[in-house]
């Protein structure tokens, strides 16, 4: 019976070093080379870029006769096909008061970017994407209407799996300021260790 026990004891400890050494594994910092970092992080930016700038004010079709009154809000909802399958999908919402005199003023911005599986290519590099971002920010109005500059906020972490290096994780922490009319974006932060300056 003292055998059968050892035994036992000694398959769940190896079943408990596996796990662990399994979860050590996934959580290691992606092993990626700045160019790839920097397509991904323009990649991700691109995504928050496009669905903020397509925004509308919900009562925008009242705006012409007397104008946007608080509270404003604004859907979030768009979805990108990666070039080799899977999504970015971004869900959120824009709200806020703004001065009902001039229809100007600062709304909060809260969403989350969701790498599903996406699937795309970096110098022959194949990688796949899966993970949540938090979107965050200050959508400003100008006379009803959005300012042409606006900035927000992207931080989380997202799970890359980059043939045939293995996978990691990646870590991004960055601040974008852009324009709505051509979506060019200026970026500074971190992203899976690199220190990023766009």
């Amino acid at each position: 019976m003292g055998g059968i026990q050892r035994r036992v004891l000694v398959v769940v400890a190896a079943a408990i070093a596996t796990g662990c050494s399994s979860t050590t594994a996934t959580r290691r910092q992606a092993s990626l080379s700045s160019n790839e970092v920097v397509f991904l992080v323009q990649k991700m930016v691109t995504a928050a870029t496009g669905a903020l700038s397509s925004l509308q004010p919900t009562n925008r079709a009242s705006a012409a006769s007397r104008g946007l009154r608080s509270p404003v809000s604004f859907q979030v909802s768009t979805a990108y096909d990666c070039e080799q399958g899977g999504q970015i999908v971004l869900e959120g919402s824009v709200a806020g008061n703004i001065d009902d005199a001039t229809g100007s003023g600062a709304l909060a911005t809260t969403a989350t970017q969701t790498l599903a599986f996406c699937h795309t290519a970096v110098g022959g590099t194949e990688m796949i994407l899966d993970g949540v971002l938090q979107l965050t920010g200050n959508y400003v109005l100008v006379g009803g209407t959005p300012a042409n500059d606006q900035s927000a906020t992207l931080s989380g972490e997202m799970a890359i799996s980059a043939a045939p290096r293995g996978s990691g994780t990646c870590s991004v922490d960055l601040s974008f300021s852009f324009k709505i009319d051509t979506q060019i974006a200026t970026v500074t932060g971190t992203a899976c260790g690199l220190a990023i300056g766009l």
